[in-house]
């Protein structure tokens, strides 16, 4: 009879040893300037013949040469209708506009790919175990992800993980939810000393981001000093309204 089910009892119960967790990567062929991928989260300590899968992260990986060949705001806002609106806080060319808070137009000149995590789940027995403060710095060093010195995220609530009543949420517990999720990436970690914190919200928007140098601006800032939540200004162009009605903002 396995013993694996005993064995997730005794590891769950227990904060976990983040040297025990490792990312596995698998890449999907490369479409256009977009990569997708998936990076599977597994626990795996000595004595644990078989990794226990913990969580999995869904990443995109946007080639910066090739989008701003191909128009960088059409190029992602091909791709999904995320990363259309992370491609209003870029200009035309693909480079990060100023006024962005904590993060410079500067920060990204030397970037040869833009991260985003679409999706990032983690087992709910496993949740609070320390396993998210394990996994940004591992996320960092994966080949996968081309030397990139930054993450972007979106931190919320993913709906079709999500129970309905009548074909509706429960508005109350998604917006409680969503805070907890915005607070974890908040928090997460890079292992530098000196940090005082994780993501960070670009500009007033949805999204967040991560610097991989523990020099960087945004470990400076702590969660009560963030950014709060503004909608863009209305477009003043007729090239700034057709990108915000494409993105569906």
């Amino acid at each position: 009879m396995s013993t694996m089910p005993e064995l997730r009892e005794f590891v769950v119960s227990q904060t976990v040893d983040t040297d025990a967790i490792h990312l596995r990567a698998r890449m999907n062929t490369e479409f256009d300037a977009r990569q997708t991928g998936k990076v599977d989260i597994e626990y795996a300590r000595p004595g644990i013949t078989i990794p226990i899968k913990i969580g999995y992260i869904s990443l995109d990986v946007i080639d910066f040469t090739q989008a701003r060949v191909q128009g960088f705001f059409d190029c992602l806002d091909g791709h999904s209708q995320e990363l259309g609106q992370l491609a209003l806080y870029f200009d035309s060319f693909g480079y990060l506009r100023p006024n962005n808070g904590c993060w410079n137009p500067a920060d990204f000149q030397g970037e040869r790919s833009l991260i985003y995590i679409p999706e990032f789940v983690v087992e709910e027995a496993w949740r609070g175990k320390g396993v998210g403060r394990a996994i940004f710095p591992k996320l960092f060093e994966l080949p996968q992800l081309d030397g990139a010195g930054f993450i972007f995220a979106w931190p919320t609530v993913l709906g079709h993980l999500e129970p309905r009543v009548n074909g509706n949420y429960n508005q109350q517990a998604w917006e409680a939810k969503r805070d907890r999720i915005v607070e974890f990436f908040g928090k997460a970690s890079i292992s530098c000393e000196n940090c005082l914190a994780g993501f960070r919200r670009l500009a007033n928007s949805t999204f967040f981001c991560l610097a991989k140098d523990g020099g960087h601006t945004s470990h400076s800032i702590l969660i009560d000093g963030e950014a709060p939540y503004q909608q863009l200004p209305p477009p003043i162009t007729e090239e700034e309204f057709r990108r915000q009605s494409w993105a569906h903002i």
